[in-house]
């Protein structure tokens, strides 16, 4: 009898790095399109979960790499590709589009910072914005505040008058509604929705030359609060002469508006 030889089968590559590799890219789509639903959970880790984002498919692509070098695969191959094509599609979006929840976006009020940390974030809206004789947190000029919850109202001021003016100038601010429709679409009165803000006015202030000054505005939102958004204005005033009195103020710099959105 004819011995006939059987051939072996080849031996199955390897493709755990690749098959890893692509699930990373595909993730991070996933991911993003989860942000969307998710950010009012994940709000004070949205930084993390942006940077994550971002590095997923760059992780996806060196693992895919990996792979290509110890045992090249087409899916591996496929997967470099795409994970490279996400990372810029991410990377873009992330930090362009979205520049608003990108790093320096401080999605809430001041009501969890220390006076130093709020201090020291004035300072740094100050540095990105030298001109600014005004600052006002939340960066974003829109503030969510749950029912029945308590935020604040960042403020810095920094006394950009002349040496002879700064050292006997008065500051103050005012904060006041500004949209009669939206108390209107709201069904709250003026009175009532100022009876939520406490320090709604502060005069008085006085900062040393090139010095800055840090304030809070406590609102108080009550539970039956309705559903909506009303927009509001703060409005700085200074009074050069030293005198102190309601007459002598005038407009130091341009009013900063927000929004307070009830949810």
């Amino acid at each position: 009898m004819d011995q006939r030889e059987v051939d072996s089968p080849a031996p199955k590559k390897k493709k755990t790095l690749g098959i890893i590799g692509l699930i990373l890219g595909i993730f991070s789509i996933i991911m993003f399109f989860l942000l969307f639903f998710l950010i009012e959970i994940i709000d004070p880790l949205i930084n993390y979960y942006l940077y994550l984002i971002v590095l997923l498919p760059l992780l996806g692509f060196l693992l895919c790499i990996i792979q290509q070098k110890k045992n090249p695969t087409k899916l591996a191959k496929g997967a470099v590709i795409l994970n490279i094509v996400l990372f810029f599609i991410n990377l873009i979006i992330v930090f362009v589009l979205l520049q608003p929840i990108g790093p320096d976006y401080h999605p809430s009020g001041a009501i969890d910072m220390t006076d130093n940390q709020l201090r020291e974030y004035a300072q740094s809206l100050f540095s990105d914005n030298p001109d600014s004789k005004v600052v006002i947190i939340p960066s974003g000029q829109i503030l969510k505040i749950k029912q029945g919850r308590i935020d604040e109202i960042g403020i810095g001021i920094k006394n950009k008058l002349s040496e002879s003016q700064a050292n006997q100038a008065y500051f103050a601010y005012e904060i006041s509604e500004i949209r009669e429709d939206d108390l209107i679409d709201c069904g709250i009165k003026e009175e009532i929705l100022m009876s939520w803000i406490s320090r709604e006015e502060v005069e008085g202030i006085r900062i040393p030359f090139g010095k800055t000054y840090n304030g809070r505005i406590r609102i108080e939102i009550p539970e039956n609060a309705p559903f909506c958004t009303l927009g509001f204005e703060l409005s700085f005033y200074v009074d050069k002469d030293g005198e102190g009195t309601e007459f002598e103020y005038e407009e130091y710099s341009n009013p900063e508006q927000f929004d307070i959105v009830i949810k």
